[in-house]
């Protein structure tokens, strides 16, 4: 998990927002490979830039939220902006999105890696690259 730097003086807030998404609870979800759920940007963090002879660089997360009639549900993951004259933003680990989302297929709960797929898929079908960037100030 990436540590960020607190441009904003507010430790006392990032810490809360931080615990508070410790504590979602499991919420289960059938996966047909067809049913979307409507994300929307709940906040994106920015860490300390970096620059080296390769280029800058810039790190954070992103986090998404979702609802259905019985359960709130979220996507996290980490990403990762870097190059030397234009940004390139990515997930820093595809397979590592962090959820409350417990995947259900038709014989019970996926394993870790077929879930893993699962969540990365439903990140990237998120449009969270312009959010990023415009927290970059691009």
């Amino acid at each position: 998990m990436l540590t960020f730097e607190n441009t904003n003086k507010r430790d006392d807030a990032l810490e809360a927002r931080e615990a508070s998404r410790r504590f979602w609870l499991p919420a289960p979800f059938r996966w047909d490979g067809q049913h979307r759920l409507r994300w929307v940007h709940g906040e994106t963090l920015r860490g300390a830039d970096v620059i080296s002879p390769l280029g800058n660089c810039v790190a954070g997360c992103t986090t998404w939220y979702a609802m259905n009639s019985a359960h709130a549900v979220h996507l996290t993951w980490d990403w990762v902006a870097s190059g030397t004259h234009q940004l390139a933003i990515e997930m820093a680990d595809p397979l590592a999105v962090r959820s409350n989302l417990r995947l259900l297929g038709e014989d019970g709960p996926l394993d870790r890696i077929r879930a893993q797929i699962v969540l990365s898929r439903m990140a990237v079908s998120i449009s969270w690259e312009r959010v990023v960037s415009a927290v970059l100030g691009l």
